[in-house]
């Protein structure tokens, strides 16, 4: 990988690089265009998301050079490992109990390469693909790594979709969350939770670090509650 003296572009994904409301899962074609342009002039062009990299698969090899993934848990250059900052297993094993059990909340538990989904989430996950997909219901399934969570065993789990009933559900939560867990606020009845200090502005700072950029030369694209600190630190 060349050395990209300019600086470093962080692009957030849903709503930002791509629409997958309405069905689209890869840039525009003029995006892309630019993107390139932008690699061609020294810059460096990096998607930062939420999503983990079997979400992110239709991204990898059309034109980027790295990906912040699942929330800044976890980085990854193209041709070099990843590096990802996990929860205890026993931690978050816990935290996911109480959330389901005495809270009436659902869990997406993320990993690098796919998920575990409480039982509501899994059954909506299953309608939902199957609506947008018909026949390919599986296939999309198995390329996303989606599992019920009854599946999980020893999978890092990076970053968890957490959703309550109710408002009053997720503030009865919060005011016991423990200290050891980031939580980002997604609305009105969810969120999301990392290993504390961990955010997509934190995901930035550590792809600096690997790349040896300066801060004051990245820039950052985003629409979404997660984006808010990369926004404000680039």
């Amino acid at each position: 990988m060349e050395d990209f003296m300019k600086g470093i572009l962080f692009f957030d994904v849903d709503g930002t690089l791509i629409d997958s409301g309405h069905g689209r899962e890869i840039p525009d074609e003029k995006v892309m265009e630019a993107i390139g342009r932008l690699r061609r002039r020294g810059y460096a062009c990096i998607v930062s998301s939420g999503r983990n990299m079997s979400g992110l698969h239709m991204l990898k090899g059309i034109g980027f050079d790295g990906f912040v993934f699942s929330d800044g848990a976890g980085i990854l250059l193209e041709g070099k490992p990843s590096e990802v900052i996990s929860f205890d297993h026993d931690e978050i094993d816990s935290i996911m109990k109480q959330i389901i059990e005495e809270y009436h909340g659902r869990v997406h538990a993320c990993h690098e390469d796919g998920s575990f989904a409480s039982s509501a989430v899994y059954a909506a996950t299953l309608q939902k693909v199957g609506e947008q997909y018909g026949e390919r219901r599986d296939e999309i399934l198995e390329l996303y790594n989606v599992k019920p969570l009854e599946q999980w065993k020893n999978e890092k789990i990076l970053e968890v979709d957490i959703y309550f009933e109710n408002e009053d559900w997720k503030n009865a939560w919060m005011k016991q969350k423990p200290e050891s867990i980031e939580y980002i606020d997604m609305g009105k009845d969810n969120g999301e939770i990392t290993v504390t200090g961990i955010t997509k502005a934190a995901g930035c700072r550590r792809m600096c670090d690997v790349l040896g950029v300066d801060l004051k030369d990245c820039y950052a694209f985003g629409d979404s509650m997660n984006d808010e600190a990369m926004l404000k630190e680039c």
